[in-house]
């Protein structure tokens, strides 16, 4: 339950006395802190990082494989949409952001059979 003192103290504006009644910060809560804190941004970190490059190729940085060459035998598929441009005069801009964003949504059924984007092209794609 609140502190009376303390919400009282709070409504008024006084500051001090709400930090006041607040717990003394040992060396376990500011360690909780950084350790919380530390963890996030590696999160974020980590999540930029892979969304930037693709899970496959920062797996394979992080175990050391970029620098081995590799062959491969890939499939491309170029997907564009037809008269986006007309299509986007005849929208408002947010309408066709949405279309744009629903049709990149709908790519990512290529990622259930282990496929990546290459690259995004304006209303267009690039897979492999």
């Amino acid at each position: 339950m609140a502190d009376p003192v303390a919400t009282r103290s709070l409504i008024s504006g006084d500051h001090r006395a709400v930090v006041s009644c607040m717990p003394p910060m040992d060396i376990e809560m500011i360690r909780l802190g950084v350790y919380f804190y530390l963890s996030i941004f590696l999160i974020h970190l980590l999540k930029g990082a892979i969304s930037k490059v693709g899970r496959r190729n920062f797996r394979s940085w992080l175990f050391g494989m970029l620098n081995e060459p590799l062959e491969q035998e890939r499939i491309f598929m170029f997907i564009d949409m037809k008269s986006s441009t007309t299509i986007a005069e005849k929208l408002d801009h947010k309408k066709f952001s949405r279309l744009v964003q629903d049709v990149f949504n709908d790519l990512e059924v290529v990622d259930n059979y282990h496929g990546e984007i290459y690259q995004y092209l304006g209303d267009g794609a690039t897979r492999y």
